[in-house]
């Protein structure tokens, strides 16, 4: 007996599991769902199909049992800045890196897979995931947390986003996305989405987190403004004088020149 096949045979519990699961992975990934047998998946692993039917039925329990031990095997730690956009960026970049194998491996090698079996593409998306809280959720909720976004919690959605439409992106190419693109999809499409999602209101001036600007447009008549609207702050205090026009000066002192009462020098 070999070196290689005596440690296989002290394999037990997790241990061997984990072994035939991470060979399932990679008879997967070479030989499509085509090849993916318990025959193939036994001989990859350095096992046996009677190990194997102990422990799965059919070729889709072991399916699923592979994406979830995939999901857990490639979860990597929440990046946390204290920056939303460098959090944000962060996340895309690793699943940009882990992923986008995974995406094109699933969408070209398993399309047998729909015909034959009645799962769709959502359910083996959750056996990946698990019941985990969306690492995009526990990014914007620190966010909210710190101030760095306004006092309400942003929709399940709009904090997702960032990462559906990596993920679309990498199904329509099947390739890793350029650094450019998770730039636009965070500065041009999600931090405006999720800053007004959560309560911050942008003005013109000013940036203020979970109200108005203090200092709104004027948007009354420029007849009568009240004295407590915007319109007035922006405007001269009434003196109670009538203001002063060329017609005004030339009559307020009719001793003086013209040139006096307007206060120009006399031209010689």
């Amino acid at each position: 007996m070999s070196e290689q096949a005596e440690k296989a045979t002290r394999r037990r519990g997790d241990a061997l599991e984990a072994a035939i699961l991470d060979a399932a992975w990679d008879v997967l990934e070479t030989d499509g769902w085509n090849g993916f047998t318990f025959g193939g998946v036994a001989e990859r692993a350095h096992s046996s199909k009677p190990v194997l039917y102990r422990r799965w039925r059919n070729r889709e329990e072991l399916l699923r049992a592979t994406l979830r031990r995939r999901g857990e095997v490639t979860r990597r730690e929440l990046p946390d800045t204290g920056s939303l956009r460098e959090d944000t960026v962060g996340v895309l970049a690793g699943l940009n890196q882990q992923s986008s194998s995974m995406i094109a491996l699933l969408s070209m090698r398993l399309s047998a897979l729909f015909q034959e079996l009645s799962v769709s593409p959502a359910e083996l998306r959750r056996e990946v995931v698990g019941d985990r809280e969306s690492g995009m959720a526990t990014i914007v909720n620190r966010a909210v947390a710190r101030g760095e976004l306004g006092p309400k919690t942003p929709p399940l959605r709009v904090m997702t986003l960032p990462v559906d439409l990596l993920r679309h992106e990498l199904m329509m190419t099947l390739e890793p996305a350029p650094p450019e693109t998770i730039d636009q999809i965070v500065d041009e499409v999600f931090l405006p989405l999720v800053r007004a999602a959560s309560g911050v209101v942008e003005s013109s001036r000013k940036t203020v987190i979970g109200q108005p600007s203090s200092s709104p447009a004027c948007t009354e008549p420029s007849a009568a403004p009240t004295p407590s609207s915007p319109c007035a702050a922006a405007r001269p205090a009434a003196t109670g004088k009538p203001s002063a026009t060329p017609e005004t000066l030339r009559h307020a002192q009719p001793d003086q020149p013209a040139s006096q009462a307007t206060g120009q020098s006399p031209q010689n």
